[in-house]
């Protein structure tokens, strides 16, 4: 049975959008019918993640659950937000809906685990937010899979530039600062990178070259179409 998707956006909203297109481009179809239904919440109000997990007050689960209620009023059957740091409500969000919510976590550890040839090397980019719940580098250890994570230093980096990120999209000046992140973490032995962070993921779909990224955006994507109801196109 294929079902109506909601998406809980606006964390980020280009991050929504691309989500969005990221489907679409998954979707195993020959015309329009053959595409999913999707309703887009692109709620630009809900505070920062990442602030709230390091102290600040405003917290953004009322105004994400309160977009969940909203799309379901208006025929929302399975539920995705392009955040990842917004997961740290995962568990909470779900106790207030009958209809399941996808987890990019869990999207994107299953492909980690059910394909052995993405762990070596493998490291974990996002917020620093990322690293105040349990996430990526507590599902795969309970698989036996090792998961590098960012110092203090190269954090503040990643920081740096997933906030640049959204205020002035991809640039020359923070693709440089990309490309040179991975090349530091390359020499210390990161040979797959997890793009826990959508913002990471707009920059990985700007670069002409291919390299060793599982892409969160594309994770939740395959996923969220499979649950839905619809078939996922084969690569290649």
């Amino acid at each position: 049975m294929k079902k109506t998707l909601g998406i809980i956006g606006g964390m980020g909203p280009l991050a929504t959008a691309v989500l969005f297109e990221r489907i679409i481009q998954l979707t195993d179809a020959s015309c329009d019918r053959d595409h999913l239904r999707i309703l887009i919440d692109n709620n630009t109000s809900i505070p920062d993640r990442t602030a709230f997990l390091m102290g600040e007050k405003n917290d953004p689960y009322p105004l994400v659950l309160a977009s969940l209620k909203s799309l379901e009023k208006i025929g929302a059957e399975v539920f995705i937000m392009p955040c990842n740091t917004a997961h740290y409500c995962i568990k909470t969000l779900e106790t207030q809906t009958i209809h399941p919510i996808v987890d990019i976590v869990k999207a994107t550890t299953k492909e980690i685990i059910n394909d052995s040839s993405l762990q070596e090397g493998l490291g974990l980019l996002g917020t620093l937010g990322l690293t105040k719940f349990p996430n990526y580098v507590a599902t795969l250890q309970k698989h036996k899979i090792s998961c590098f994570t960012l110092d203090p230093l190269d954090q503040e980096k990643v920081s740096h530039l997933i906030y640049d990120i959204k205020a002035r999209g991809i640039t020359r000046k923070n693709q440089a600062e990309w490309e040179n992140i991975l090349l530091s973490l390359k020499r210390r032995g990161w040979c797959h990178f997890i793009l826990g962070c959508t913002e990471l993921s707009l920059m990985a779909y700007s670069m002409s070259n291919k390299l060793p990224f599982i892409n969160s955006i594309d994770c939740l994507a395959r996923e969220a179409i499979t649950v839905c109801g619809y078939p996922v196109k084969k690569e290649g």
